[in-house]
């Protein structure tokens, strides 16, 4: 599973879905402070990147069990 502790405490985490669970199409959304940071790191790692539009510091990326998951600057 995936966990990351944000600078104010909290802990979020996302668990993997078993193989016969259903994964339905709707996406989780964040409004970041560090876009480019969060972008430039993202890139590194080799990201799947499905939009991006930096002008308004917005993309949607696909985690690894294709999940989207949409980041807002």
């Amino acid at each position: 599973h995936y966990t990351a502790q944000l600078a104010n405490g909290i802990v979020f985490e996302i668990y993997p879905s078993l193989e016969e669970e259903y994964l339905d199409p709707s996406r989780i959304g964040f409004k970041v402070n560090n876009f480019e940071e969060i972008f430039d790191s993202l890139s590194k790692n080799h990201a799947k990147i499905l939009k991006l539009d930096k002008a308004i510091k917005y993309l949607v990326i696909e985690d690894p069990e294709g999940r989207k998951i949409e980041l807002i600057g």
